[in-house]
């Protein structure tokens, strides 16, 4: 790795967690009157206009727009993926701080095994069991 390289790496590191940190954060306040305000409209999820049953990514908007809006109705929605986020929040500013004091970003094992990218999808069924456990709120019951 040149030096030039090094020295940009922290950068955009530091970049994508600022990133990571504020544009659900202005999406959310971009879209609280459509959301917030407008709760009718058809349904987006294919997942749920076929089953009629929230998908594992259904109420994760609502749950965003509340959480920021300070609306403590994120908790009626899908907000598993708040909990999702804040994780890769925590792990982004883990990895600035190691690369600002000239160690590799925490990966753990998966510095040592990539395979265990394919354990990625076992995150699905915990934040489908809160859509599922919300279902009334986020279909509109």
């Amino acid at each position: 790795m040149t030096a030039h390289a090094a020295r940009l790496r922290p950068r955009s590191l530091e970049l994508g967690v600022a990133a990571l940190a504020v544009v659900p954060a202005a999406t959310s306040w971009a879209l609280w009157h459509p959301v917030a305000v407008e709760h009718a409209g058809p349904a987006l999820c294919p997942f749920r206009a076929m089953t009629g049953l929230p998908c594992p990514l259904c109420g994760a908007t609502r749950a965003f727009v509340y959480f920021f809006g300070g609306d403590s109705r994120f908790l009626d929605y899908n907000w598993g993926w708040l909990v999702v986020w804040a994780g890769l929040l925590a792990w982004g500013l883990a990895a600035v701080v190691r690369l600002r004091r000239g160690r590799p970003p925490p990966l753990g094992p998966l510095r040592c095994h990539p395979r265990l990218l394919w354990g990625l999808p076992l995150a699905l069924p915990p934040l489908w069991a809160v859509a599922l456990v919300n279902a009334g709120p986020i279909l509109g019951h």
